[in-house]
């Protein structure tokens, strides 16, 4: 074995993509991604190996990708709620996500990846993967601890994007706790809720289904005005 074989996905990461697929079971792997390509290896990137690092950090690779999109171009999951959660843990250096990169020294705001790093952006714009870098320190790199996806506010159940189970004429209530609003939806489209008749709505139809505002998005906008009760 070579002295270059021993690189190892920095802890801390491997324990991110275990949360991601607990919280997302079932979620499509295709776009993860740990250590470099060959590609990777010719410039700088937290994808290569640090073999300059010291002790038992030598070898660390400090960066992940994240599968959003499967192979036919559906979201997995929400990744506003993976997002949330990265911009507020202590081991983040910067995240990439759909043509955006979030760094922790400008306070993870949205730039534009293609004005920060061009050949970056024009190699991958990063809209089927989120790439996440950490800090280069021991701390950031071993620590194990949970990343904190149940604990973003609005998000408490695990949601992998599907389908609502919704048939023509079988009207169902929705709620997405990342908004805090309710829908009403069929086979044929949804339509928002006013607040002051949710309570209306589920007297009618139940207690709302929580789900994903990725997930609902494949239903139609039937209406882009708030559902009215009827007079």
């Amino acid at each position: 074995m070579s002295k270059f074989d021993d690189w190892f996905i920095a802890p801390s990461l491997r324990q991110l993509f275990k949360d991601v697929n607990a919280w997302a079971p079932g979620r499509s792997t295709r776009s993860d991604g740990g250590i470099g390509n060959k590609a990777h290896s010719a410039r700088l990137s937290d994808h290569n190996p640090d073999w300059l690092a010291k002790g038992r950090r030598r070898g660390v690779v400090r960066a992940i990708d994240i599968t959003v999109l499967d192979a036919k171009g559906r979201r997995q999951f929400d990744p506003d709620v993976v997002l949330r959660a990265l911009f507020k843990d202590r081991r983040v250096r910067y995240v990439i996500w759909d043509s955006g990169i979030y760094r922790r020294k400008n306070g993870f705001r949205r730039e534009s990846y293609a004005k920060v790093n061009p050949l970056g952006y024009l190699r991958n714009k990063h809209d089927h993967h989120i790439h996440v870098s950490i800090e280069q320190n021991e701390a950031a790199e071993f620590d194990t601890s949970s990343w904190g996806l149940l604990a973003v506010e609005g998000n408490t159940t695990p949601v992998v994007t599907v389908r609502p189970q919704v048939q023509e004429n079988d009207m169902k209530l929705f709620f997405v706790p990342t908004t805090k609003v309710h829908y009403v939806a069929d086979a044929s489209g949804k339509r928002r809720v006013r607040d002051s008749d949710v309570d209306e709505w589920k007297n009618a139809l139940g207690e709302p289904k929580v789900i994903s505002a990725t997930a609902l998005d494949i239903l139609p906008d039937l209406d882009r005005s708030p559902i009215n009760r009827a007079e």
